[in-house]
């Protein structure tokens, strides 16, 4: 690391540049920017953890899903890319694992020793301040001139009424001018800027031992096998102890390979091939509902099988048995997905799309290449790191490329244009559903055909509805900074300026 003064300097500038782009504004062009100021940092100070490839694909995402709250500024994206620019920053400590998991616990225990770290990187700056005589004198020498010239300062604006209103009035605007520059407010801001630059800039060296590198390779051996788990499992060693182990895998799986096998019968039968449409109280309740058992029942098929293939029993020679019951069971939790994929499809059919229809599509994807990494992992004899680190990459491939999307306005152009089948959900569209929908509802009530066959109070209503959201969203863009800036709401505010039935 360069000297720790640079370093001050360098956050000093940061502090400044934090100040300038955040204060008072909103989340747009700032965030690139700002990440391009915390990432250059980085590759100056720390060139050698930055040519590190976990820390490369995780400076790349944050790059990415910063651009992505430029572009389409969803609450998803800005979500994302807090979560990113945090695995970054903690991918900048000693470590010997590549996956974003034990950066993000690293981040966090950088952030409770930052007291410390911070105290302890003064040391060495003495130099830089006067000594403790050299204080002493120097305050003894201008103390006395301080005194002396208060005393009569407040001594002539007590006696000349004119003198003191002026001293009055300057010190109010020097008062005011303070408040404006550097309120109460403005120091907090200035605090938590100079907290996160610090997290998020800063490599500290914490207190905590590393594990060993053999804990975080991919494939599984004999030798990991000699160290105690991850999990701290024990393992069977003994010839007798693997044939028991191994007969009650093979009772275990075989016996949940029957009962699954059972409840994707009645599914396929009851759901694949019956496509008629159910009330929305009754498909919510099947796709959520489905959905928290297929999580626990997918987390649970998960354990299982890593818990049976974590240690010799990959390495035996009749355990082609076991790994073709295993392939089965992942087949057919694959078989369960599909069908909670099939209900969810039919729901959004017939009732129109929302936040949790879309979060259970991309839950659905990553669900189906989990199971692919557990079907690799037993094939060919990988660790739990090997599948951590795999779903943890997936995972911010899928978030990067989700958060590009303006979701908002594909939910709201998908629903008006089922209108005819599903109806509208008026409520949901305009206070559950962010402003960037503001042109599809206008143009939607302009034409009139979603409206048709509605009483007069109610379109009315909807009308009022709609117009008291655009005036606020017309308020909060006129308020907003040049570095609040976001293509998505630029687009919204060009369209409706170009409308002649804004109500402001």
């Amino acid at each position: 690391m360069k000297a720790n003064h640079l370093f001050i300097w360098t956050t000093l500038i940061g502090l400044l540049l934090y100040n300038l782009l955040f204060w008072r504004q909103t989340w747009g062009i700032n965030i690139p920017l700002f990440s391009l100021f915390i990432l250059g940092s980085h590759h100056y100070y720390y060139p050698e953890e930055c040519r590190k490839s976990g820390y490369r694909w995780s400076a790349l995402s944050t790059l990415l899903l910063s651009i992505a709250v430029l572009i389409s500024n969803s609450f998803f994206a800005k979500l994302c890319f807090s979560f990113s620019i945090m695995t970054t920053a903690g991918f900048l400590m000693p470590h010997h694992y590549r996956f974003p998991i034990y950066a993000v616990f690293n981040f966090f225990k950088k952030t409770l020793h930052l007291p410390i770290s911070a105290l302890g990187s003064f040391k060495g700056l003495e130099k830089y301040f006067p000594s403790g005589r050299a204080a002493g004198k120097l305050l003894r020498v201008s103390l006395v001139p301080v005194l002396i010239v208060g005393f009569f300062f407040l001594l002539y604006s007590s006696a000349n009424p004119t003198f003191n209103a002026l001293v009055n009035d300057l010190v109010e605007q020097v008062s005011d001018l303070l408040y404006k520059l550097v309120g109460f407010d403005r120091l907090l801001f200035s605090a938590f800027g100079l907290l996160l630059i610090l997290l998020l800039s800063w490599k500290q060296k914490l207190p905590f031992r590393l594990r060993p590198k053999w804990r975080h390779e991919d494939n599984l051996d004999r030798e990991f096998l000699k160290f105690k788990s991850t999990f701290r499992v024990k393992i069977p060693e003994s010839i007798m102890q693997l044939k028991d182990e191994f007969k009650t895998a093979m009772i275990c799986l075989a016996m949940l390979n029957i009962l699954l096998f059972v409840v994707n019968g009645i599914d396929i039968g009851t759901v694949w091939f019956d496509g008629t449409a159910e009330t929305a109280p009754v498909m919510r309740m099947r796709v959520h509902y489905g959905t928290y058992v297929l999580i626990f029942s997918i987390v649970l098929a998960m354990a299982v099988l890593l818990y049976y293939f974590r240690g010799n029993l990959n390495f035996l020679e009749t355990n082609k048995s076991l790994k073709l019951l295993a392939y089965g069971w992942i087949l057919q939790n694959c078989v369960l997905s599909v069908t909670l994929l099939i209900i969810n499809s039919r729901y959004i059919y017939f009732h129109g799309l929302a936040y949790k229809r879309l979060g259970v599509i991309f839950f659905l994807a990553l669900v189906a290449f989990g199971l692919f990494t557990v079907f690799v992992k037993i094939r060919n004899t990988k660790t739990i790191f090997y599948l951590l680190r795999k779903n943890a990459w997936a995972f911010m491939l899928l978030a990067v490329t989700v958060s590009f999307v303006n979701w908002d306005y594909q939910i709201s152009r998908y629903n008006l244009s089922i209108a005819d089948r599903a109806g509208v959900d008026w409520y949901f569209l305009i206070d559950e559903v962010s402003a960037k929908n503001l042109p599809l509802l206008r143009q939607a009530i302009d034409e009139g055909k979603v409206l048709a066959g509605k009483n007069e109070a109610f379109q009315q209503g909807i009308r009022s509805r709609v117009d008291y959201k655009t005036s606020r969203f017309l308020t909060r863009m006129e308020e907003k900074g040049i570095w609040s800036w976001n293509l998505a709401d630029h687009q919204v505010y060009r369209n409706l300026e170009k409308s002649d039935s804004i109500v402001r």
